[in-house]
C-alpha cells in the first residue's frame, strides 16, 4: 500500500454502501494510515485491532486492507 493512497472501506457494511454509525471512523483510519509508513501502520492497525478485542483483527484488515502477521 502507498502511503500517498487512501483504502477504501471493505467491511462488509461499507461496501453495501448504506449509511452506518462507523463509515466516518472507517475513512478516518484509512486516511490516518495513508499518511504513515508501514512500520506505523502495522504498529496502528496491530493496536487498534487489540484494542476492539475478538474479531478485531478480521475488521481491521477488512478496513485497511492490511493483514497483521500472527
Amino acid at each position: 500500500m502507498s502511503s500517498s493512497v487512501v483504502h477504501p472501506c471493505g467491511c462488509p457494511r461499507c461496501r453495501a454502501d448504506e449509511p452506518h454509525r462507523d463509515r466516518a471512523l472507517h475513512e478516518h483510519i484509512n486516511l490516518l494510515i495513508s499518511r504513515l509508513d508501514e512500520q506505523q501502520r502495522r504498529w496502528f492497525v496491530a493496536l487498534e485491532a487489540e484494542r476492539l478485542g475478538r474479531g478485531g483483527e478480521t475488521l481491521l484488515a477488512q478496513i485497511t486492507g492490511l493483514v497483521l502477521d500472527g
